[in-house]
């Protein structure tokens, strides 16, 4: 069986396109040693090393042969691709496979510039196995402002029986809403709603439709731009010099897009429109031969705005024209083939709620989904431009938001209404999966904050919180349309103050992450609006800054910020055959200029190795690892899944799983204590492990990992426990800060806040992790004296622990465990606020920690995602026999 069925498939997709230009400046080279890269912006990765391409309007950017990526270990891919003067470039990466297997990434050795008067030009070759690829990136004056790529697979020898059954390319795309389609209006049309593109076997090829262009629509805030791929033509030259056309289909997913060219020609029914099961059946048949050389031509082209029209009307100028006026702005236009339903083109009202678009003549039906209005269609026949003048809508109720006051409104209707604040409410759905829906609106008392929601008639109940510390109100409105109404609903009260505690989210993610596309504007309101105060954004394999956005809010004196970055190892190697897992970084400070502003290299290689660089290019930094064992409900997910090679503790280096059971020397575990014959550093030397990730399965994967943590914490390993969102974006299942991890600082307000104060709290462990549950908790001799807290070591055989616990009246706590040495000791029942006195006696140096927990009921089920009312706290460390220093229990 080809590795074309047996890979798995770890990706994400971005594209792009536009219109000529009627001047060019031709340019292309080498970004030197303090030249500033073309393209800026929040998402842009280029940098000293790279190379670029320009025609004075077009930017382009293509990582040095020595840059990794995110799906290899090497560059010479195209990495950034935008307007040369706006900073709104949300393109993502683009790599070349074989097979569609990230593992059969070509690696590129050289790179160079070539440019002329008409044209600029960057030619990349590499070699994989056998088959060398020549990879061209070209602007020039007949294709205007569309970047043309040509790859060049030539099957030079065999190799290890390594084939290659199709050339492709493999699009990460922040999680855009991505639009599939043909341009002759008459194929393949299945819009933002595609079939599955699973993993394994045929169901690879599955999902793979005749369609030749996509079209990205990133959701980058204030400069939105939109990208369209199309694959112009793939062929196959023979030994002989003979052409013939190659079939060529494209896929979607909520993570990638993807293209692929086969090697060979089907022998029945060659038009590339449809992959039956014939045709599925020949691939597994179909190699390119030895001396061939299979082509794929294609062009990327890019617009400002956020509709595939603004991609489309480019490309059919000459096509008729069809406008209308809805009197509302951003609101979806779909129009639709009327015999088969396939949406031919999209747009979004502009600032005046008008739209225009374009498509091939012919009968359609127009589809209008504004939110809180029922569904419009009409049919229109479309052979020449058509103005549809004013187009009434249903009426709506809209309720207007409080103003200048932050909180959090949740908006649950009663009625069967649906509501869905999405910003792209666009259908986009893979396999019948639709995105989780976002029925909250995040306030934070600044001109920013959305001013009104637009909701179908009927009644909703309406919650206002705040985060834990707040109270939290819930009204039922009915409304009715068309109607314009004040929403009027108590505003969150502080209940709690935590004095010595600041509330902190240790990842979290936003647009300059690969794999989203939320704006940071979006992520600071809602931190705020959660009961943040210290945020950290970790973006993926980048480092940005979210200060100066804080700043342009004003809310610079709410909000303290911390740069960080998550490493994020998506290339299986031979050094990490599943592999390196995710891990936080932070403090880190962003090198301008450089690629991906100076994040760490990580693919191919060690977390040992990954730690030295660490600390010779960002000193100071603590290391997080992140969700280090996933689950599925409650079945651990599947070897050699995705979500497998992102849990580190699944798999270690070696595909074997951490053994808790087991001593870190035995053979299963041994792997994570080898020091690095230079540095002395190990693959386990963490300072925190992610106990609680909120994207994950309730409490499943913590219980798993806190028997991780406490065979680490007996064995002398000092990791920090922490509890996280892993946000990136605002649906159900993904509300920053849930959970949350309280940090402890003298001066606990933004005000006064100290960024070494706060990483050395968390290194010391003075820090808990919550979904709602606030603690105090200490250890102190029998008549109070030697009290001390998390983090800190207790001196006695004897000591009396202390716990309170605190939690506003919509979240419930009812039971308290207490663990010595990871050992269950007691459980009791607990009322909020009583004074628990628990004696405890240690027959040898110990740790203590609690948790607290409640049932998931009532306004917290509502307000929290997935996890139940939960706390947890780091050690309390015990010298028993007062020698004045620690020794680890052992397992």
């Amino acid at each position: 069986m080809k590795s074309f069925y047996m890979r798995k498939l770890a990706f994400a997709v971005g594209l792009a396109g536009i219109a000529a230009s009627a001047s060019a400046n031709f340019s292309a080279g080498q970004i030197q040693a303090g030249q500033t890269p073309a393209l800026k912006g929040d998402m842009a990765w280029g940098g000293e090393g790279d190379w670029q391409l320009s025609n004075g309007k077009v930017c382009a950017v293509v990582s040095g042969v020595e840059h990794e990526g995110e799906l290899a270990a090497s560059g010479g891919y195209l990495t950034d691709l935008g307007y040369c003067d706006r900073p709104g470039e949300g393109f993502g990466q683009l790599y070349f496979v074989l097979n569609l297997s990230a593992e059969d990434a070509p690696k590129f050795e050289s790179l160079k510039a070539e440019q002329g008067e008409d044209f600029a030009r960057i030619v990349g070759r590499g070699s994989h196995a056998g088959f060398d690829l020549k990879a061209s990136y070209e602007l020039n004056w007949a294709y205007g402002d569309r970047l043309q790529l040509k790859l060049e697979l030539h099957h030079r020898h065999s190799v290890d029986e390594v084939e290659a059954s199709a050339l492709g390319w493999v699009n990460l795309n922040r999680g855009n809403a991505v639009f599939s389609g043909s341009l002759d209006g008459q194929g393949p049309a299945p819009g933002f709603k595609h079939r599955a593109l699973p993993s394994g076997l045929l169901d690879d090829l599955d999902g793979l439709v005749g369609t030749d262009i996509v079209v990205s629509l990133p959701d980058s805030g204030a400069n939105p731009m939109a990208y369209g791929q199309r694959i112009k033509q793939a062929y196959l030259i023979k030994e002989d010099g003979q052409r013939e056309l190659l079939p060529s289909f494209m896929g979607v997913t909520d993570s990638y897009a993807a293209g692929v060219s086969f090697s060979e020609p089907f022998a029945f029914d060659n038009d590339g429109r449809h992959l039956d099961i014939l045709k599925l059946l020949e691939t597994q048949l179909i190699d390119l031969p030895v001396g061939h050389s299979l082509v794929l031509e294609q062009e990327i082209s890019l617009a400002a705005g956020r509709d595939v029209a603004s991609i489309l009307n480019n490309y059919w100028q000459d096509r008729p024209l069809l406008q209308g006026d809805i009197g509302q702005a951003n609101v979806p236009v779909f129009l639709r083939r009327a015999d088969d339903g396939g949406l031919v083109n999209h747009a979004l009202t502009n600032a005046q709620g008008k739209f225009a678009l374009r498509a091939p003549s012919g009968d359609y039906t127009l589809e209008l989904t504004a939110h809180g209005r029922p569904q419009w269609q009409q049919a229109v026949e479309l052979s020449a431009d058509t103005q549809l003048g004013k187009i009434e809508l249903a009426p709506v109720a809209r309720l207007l938001l409080p103003k200048g006051q932050i909180m959090r409104l949740t908006f649950i209707p009663e009625q069967g209404q649906s509501v869905d604040f999405s910003r792209q409410r666009f259908g986009f759905e893979t396999g019948g999966k639709h995105p989780k829906v976002v029925r909250d609106v995040m306030l934070a008392g600044t001109d920013a904050d959305t001013p009104y929601v637009d909701l179908a008639p009927g009644k909703y109940r309406v919650i206002a919180s705040r985060g834990p510390e707040y109270s939290a109100h819930e009204i039922t409105i009915e409304l009715g349309a068309p109607s314009q109404l004040a929403l009027q609903i108590p505003v969150p009260e502080r209940r709690f103050t935590t004095p010595g505690y600041v509330n902190a989210d240790l990842h979290t993610h936003s647009a300059p992450s690969f794999d989203n596309s939320y704006p940071q504007q979006q992520r600071i309101i809602s931190y705020l609006a959660q009961g943040g105060e210290v945020l950290v954004p970790t973006e993926h394999d980048t480092i940005y800054d979210m200060a100066p956005d804080v700043a342009a809010l004003g809310l610079s004196g709410q909000l303290a910020t911390v740069m960080g970055i998550e490493i994020t190892g998506l290339v299986a190697s031979e050094v990490a055959p599943f592999t390196l897992g995710h891990a936080n970084a932070f403090p880190v400070k962003l090198l301008a200029g450089q690629y991906r502003s100076g994040a760490v290299a990580h693919e191919a290689r060690r977390w040992r190795d990954v730690f030295a660089d660490l600390k010779q290019q960002q000193p100071g930094a603590l290391v997080q690892l992140n969700h280090a064992r996933s689950f599925a409900g409650d079945d651990e997910i599947e070897v050699g899944s995705q979500h497998y090679n992102e849990a580190y503790l699944m798999h270690l280096l070696d595909g074997r799983p951490y053994d808790p059971s087991q001593p870190l020397t035995a053979e299963q575990n041994k792997s994570l204590i080898e020091k690095d014959p230079l540095t002395g550093l190990r693959d386990i030397d963490f300072d925190a492990l992610e106990l609680i990730n909120g994207t994950g399965s309730g409490l499943n994967s913590y219980r798993q990992l806190r028997e991780d943590w406490f065979s680490l914490l007996k064995q002398g390993e000092f990791i920090v426990g922490t509890a996280t969102s892993d946000s990136h974006g605002q649906a159900y299942g993904e509300v920053v800060l849930e959970p949350r991890t309280l940090v402890a600082l003298k001066q606990d307000s933004v005000a006064n806040f100290k960024q070494d104060e706060f990483i050395a709290a968390i290194k010391r462990g003075d820090l808990y992790g919550t979904t709602g549950p606030l603690l105090q908790i200490s250890l102190a001799d029998q008549s109070g004296a030697g009290r001390v807290g998390m983090g800190r070591l207790f001196k006695g055989a004897q000591g009396i622990l202390k716990v309170v616990v605190e939690a506003a009246d919509w979240v419930p706590v009812n039971e308290l465990r207490v663990f010595v040495n990871g050992e269950l000791v007691q459980t009791q029942a607990i009322k909020k606020g009583q004074d628990i006195l628990i004696p405890l006696n240690f027959s040898k140096d110990s740790f203590v920690t609690i948790e607290v927990e409640g049932e998931r009921q009532g306004l917290f089920a509502d307000i929290v995602p997935v996890i139940t009312p939960f706390a947890f706290t780091n050690p309390i460390y015990v010298d028993a026999d007062n020698d004045g220093s620690w020794t680890a229990p052992g397992l």
